[in-house]
């Protein structure tokens, strides 16, 4: 992940700032759907997990592949584990913003995010299967975004 690239003789750095951009945005599309789940009575658990969630994801860009390997590693697998958690219980749990991705919906890309994390540490590099998982993750939350932004 973080290996660093000669271009004309100088080092750069790219990949753990893009990680950081990326991370964080990820970050910021999960706090934001909690935050407008919550004006529309989601419980405060479910909120409370999306803001964990949140919080590891940011974490995970901060805390780039290398000396901090085992932080990074760890925020992302917690940030992956509570938004399958967040995805599974949201439609029991989001109030008047459930109808917005059903359990149809929420459980089959939570069970995108699920099988993409244990492909990622099988038959696939781990950061094929992180992003994959990304993408359903984040597939989820345009859903749900498109959805309460089209109420």
């Amino acid at each position: 992940h973080t290996r660093y690239i000669s271009v004309t003789g100088v080092q750069t750095c790219a990949l753990p700032i893009f990680m950081i951009v990326a991370f964080t945005g990820l970050a910021l599309a999960v706090f934001g759907v909690q935050a407008a789940i919550g004006a529309l009575g989601a419980s405060r658990s479910l909120r409370v997990l999306m803001m964990m969630a949140a919080l590891f994801f940011l974490a995970a860009g901060i805390f780039p592949l290398g000396a901090t390997s085992e932080i990074h590693i760890g925020a992302i697998a917690s940030a992956f584990v509570l938004s399958v958690l967040v995805m599974y219980l949201y439609p029991a749990s989001a109030g008047r913003a459930a109808s917005a991705a059903p359990r149809g919906v929420s459980w089959s890309l939570a069970a995108g995010v699920a099988v993409s994390v244990a492909l990622g540490h099988s038959v696939l590099p781990m950061g094929v299967g992180q992003s994959l998982a990304a993408a359903c993750l984040l597939l989820w939350l345009a859903i749900v975004g498109w959805r309460l932004k089209s109420r």
